[in-house]
């Protein structure tokens, strides 16, 4: 028995010490790092120092984005958490204790110190609470998304983290006559200090704001994303290259996009006791330059709103030599400077919807405007050649089914006679399109729709870039049910049916045919973004040729369909241009009216029309630029919509030189 205890006993103690040992090991090696931060902090320890962002500027050295020296007021974090009776809380009235020369082990003494205590909490809140309202912020809400915050990424990495040693800002962005002000009110408080730190400004306003895009606080899951490892160099260089808890990180568009060019590198400062020993400056982020010209991106914007007051849309406008994007448009829009405080109103607009970057991220039938790069489909092919006719007879392809194949360009029972290719393009028909469609076939209409660059994100590299739809026959199983039809084909020669495209890759599929067949991925962010794609499409120069001057006539010829629309101003630009119109059946727009998180038939219907559009390029001779305009739910088609708009597009861009420097 005494010899079986002693084993018990034995193996107990060998657990015990086992499992310290591992524990030791642990803190020692996987966490020495993170505590010997923390050691050095309470001992006065490494203060870092923010790095300012990079500037954002537009192609003529415009700034569109840049950070401001400013100032934040900060309180520790162990502070805010604090309860009257927790550890930290102890500490500190011990500390005041001492600070003031009182017997710890006098009663009457450690309750003067509580007093001292509960004296300073009360004033340090009450300067935080003033000067969070000075600012329009509410102190309890502030305090609570911070505590929040701390608590997911703790959570996150089940185990305690730097943040909560750390000051957290309750009151950002101040400037130094505030700061000034602050620090002579500071005596009395405790646990609280002014921090140099810097706040993202934009000069101006909301041009380009779905481009820019937004910042905001990192969240967890972005410091497990991004922060290096605890075995990966150095604690000083991870700490200069990682992102805290209270950091700003890119949310959304090139502020997302360029992340690692921006954000720059901390600084550092070490001090012993209260005395700095060593420092190093923080590294400012790189500036990113944008093909944008802010100017023409205004003007265009302005224009807009004047000739569609109530539309939403786009204009995208792209080099037709480069590729690059010279406006990115969407209609409606905000003022990146209030965005913080405006975001609870824009998100609440279900109808109008302002945080959507249409130009990118919003995928229609593109109508019409599909037809010429139809065209080049079926002569690229060899399905048709320029000379081949089909008949739009009393304005139907079929009469056994006359609804849903019926030409609308045509009056009805008249239709369109037999027409070649360029009278196609001229006239819009559905009907010779329809047979465009039908002699391609699905799959093969696809793949080439897919050389223009649909169905695949442009490549500009903005994250919110959707690649709309140019469906497969796996696609159309799972969506219907059913493998790709011959009628799936004719309707997507006329840009509806199960395809789908945004603004941006319109425009560049009109810059393509512009260059002579040439597909060149669009660029956007000189500095960053994907590979450049380029590909030669085997389509011969004459077929390029036929395609460019059925779009001419789109324009110029008393026939076609935008020349009624835009036929007064054509003589005031000196110069001739190719568009080609077109008129989208979509859905009705709907909102969440029911509140389960989905948009079905059951919800409210907001918004019912069409998407008018009218895409091209100018001048017919030697292109500069190529362009698409997109305006929403909409009676009246692309032509009266869309095509005077597209008309003050070119004379904008005439009187910037199409928007590029010399």
């Amino acid at each position: 028995m005494y010899k079986w205890r002693i084993k018990v006993f034995l193996i107990t103690a060998a657990v015990m010490l086992l499992t310290l040992a591992v524990r030791v090991g642990y803190l020692q090696l996987v966490c020495g790092d993170e505590y010997l931060e923390y050691a050095r902090q309470r001992l006065g320890g490494t203060e870092m120092l923010p790095s300012m962002r990079g500037r954002i500027l537009d192609r003529g050295g415009r700034i569109l984005a840049i950070d401001e020296p400013c100032y934040d007021l900060c309180i520790e974090y162990p502070f805010l958490v604090a309860d009257p009776n927790d550890r930290w809380t102890r500490r500190m009235v011990r500390k005041i204790a001492k600070a003031n020369g009182l017997d710890r082990k006098n009663k009457k003494d450690m309750s003067q110190a509580r007093e001292i205590y509960r004296k300073r909490r009360h004033d340090t809140l009450e300067l935080a609470n003033r000067i969070a309202r000075t600012n329009g912020l509410d102190l309890r809400e502030t305090i609570r998304k911070i505590i929040n915050r701390v608590e997911r990424i703790r959570g996150a990495r089940k185990r305690e983290i730097r943040e909560q040693y750390q000051y957290h800002a309750i009151a950002e962005g101040l400037d130094e006559k505030a700061a000034v002000e602050i620090k002579a009110r500071l005596a009395g408080t405790m646990c609280m200090k002014i921090r140099l730190s810097h706040k993202r400004k934009y000069p101006r306003g909301s041009t380009a704001s779905h481009v820019i895009g937004t910042i905001g606080k990192v969240n967890a899951s972005e410091l497990a994303k991004f922060n290096r490892g605890g075995s990966e160099g150095e604690w000083l260089d991870r700490r200069r290259d990682s992102y805290a808890g209270d950091d700003v990180i890119g949310k959304s568009g090139v502020e997302k996009m360029a992340e690692r060019l921006l954000r720059g590198r901390k600084g550092y400062r070490i001090y012993q006791g209260n005395e700095p020993i060593a420092s190093q400056h923080a590294t400012p982020g790189g500036d990113v330059h944008l093909t944008l010209d802010a100017e023409l991106q205004e003007e265009l914007f302005s224009m807009f709103i004047e000739k569609a007051p109530q539309g939403t849309g786009a204009i995208v406008v792209l080099d037709v030599s480069t590729a690059e994007v010279l406006a990115l448009v969407s209609v409606p829009t905000y003022d990146l400077n209030s965005y913080r405080q405006d975001f609870s109103r824009l998100l609440s607009e279900r109808v109008r919807l302002p945080l959507r970057n249409r130009a990118i991220s919003h995928t229609c039938a593109p109508g019409s405007t599909v037809k010429p790069v139809a065209a080049l489909c079926a002569l690229g092919s060899g399905r048709i050649d320029t000379k081949t006719k089909f008949t739009c007879k009393d304005g139907y392809m079929f009469s056994q089914v006359r609804d849903r194949w019926r030409c609308w360009s045509a009056p009805k029972g008249f239709g369109h006679g037999r027409i070649d290719m360029i009278e196609g393009i001229r006239h819009s028909c559905n009907v010779y399109f329809y047979h465009v469609g039908q002699s391609m076939g699905p799959r093969l209409l696809c793949d080439w729709l897919k050389l223009f660059g649909f169905g695949a994100l442009p490549g500009t590299g903005l994250p919110e870039e959707l690649p709309g739809v140019v469906p497969t026959d796996e696609w159309m199983r799972q969506r219907y049910d059913r493998a790709m039809s011959i009628g799936d084909a004719r309707l997507m020669a006329i840009g509806q049916g199960p395809f789908s495209a945004t603004p941006l890759q319109v425009g560049n599929a009109m810059a393509t045919i512009a260059r002579g067949g040439q597909f060149i991925s669009p660029v956007l962010v000189l500095e960053a973004g994907p590979d450049r794609i380029r590909r030669d499409l085997p389509i011969a120069e004459h077929h390029i040729q036929a395609v460019h001057d059925g779009m001419r006539d789109v324009v110029h010829h008393p026939n076609g369909t935008a020349h009624k629309y835009v036929k007064d101003g054509l003589d005031s630009l000196g110069f001739e241009f190719c568009g080609k119109t077109g008129t989208a059946t979509v859905p009705p727009q709907r909102i969440d009216s029911d509140g389960d998180g989905r948009i079905t038939r059951a919800d409210t219907i907001v918004r019912r029309g069409d998407a008018a559009w009218f895409a091209g390029f100018a001048p017919y001779r030697n292109p500069k630029i190529a362009f698409a305009v997109l305006v929403e739910y909409v009676e009246g088609g692309g032509g009266a919509n869309a095509a005077p708009i597209a008309l003050d597009i070119i004379r904008i861009c005439k009187k910037k030189k199409f928007g590029y420097v010399p």
